[in-house]
């Protein structure tokens, strides 16, 4: 039986309780990131969530973006929802909104091992009158480099 459990304990994978993070899954030493669900206060919403770093790895470096990130959520977004204006009406030029989260909802967020200063990370957004797509924001810092869509 111990064999069995061997084999069944390395098909589950590494998994940790964060402070930050709460629960997480490691994807494995190729991959080299966390996969979790973080409740995103500026949001209020559930976000799927990948942090890089090495099954050792102490996340400081990726707490660190990540309460920098929550800090400056009111002009990150400013910024990506500009960037995500602009592309939704390239895409969609009959429609206008107020604002970008009338259409956009945070879906999943990158952190990286990296100062939010110099991170290249990335951001996705998804919305409902446009299911089929995920809108990519690559960042570069603080700064919206280019919008993506996949689906």
């Amino acid at each position: 039986m111990r064999i069995v459990d061997t084999l069944l304990a390395r098909f589950r994978g590494v998994r940790r309780n964060d402070p930050v993070f709460g629960p997480m899954r490691y994807m494995g030493d190729r991959l080299r990131y966390w996969e979790c669900k973080v409740t995103s206060a500026p949001t209020s919403s559930v976000v799927e969530t990948f942090v890089d770093g090495s099954a050792e790895d102490s996340m400081g470096v990726q707490h660190r973006f990540f309460e920098q990130f929550l800090k400056e959520w009111p002009t990150i977004s400013e910024a990506i929802g500009r960037t995500l204006l602009e592309k939704w009406q390239e895409r969609k030029s009959n429609t206008r909104a107020e604002s970008p989260w009338d259409i956009f909802k945070l879906s999943s967020l990158s952190i990286p091992s990296a100062s939010i200063d110099d991170a290249k990370w990335e951001i996705s957004f998804a919305t409902s009158t446009d299911p089929n797509h995920l809108w990519t924001v690559q960042m570069a810092g603080r700064k919206p480099q280019r919008v993506s869509l996949e689906g």
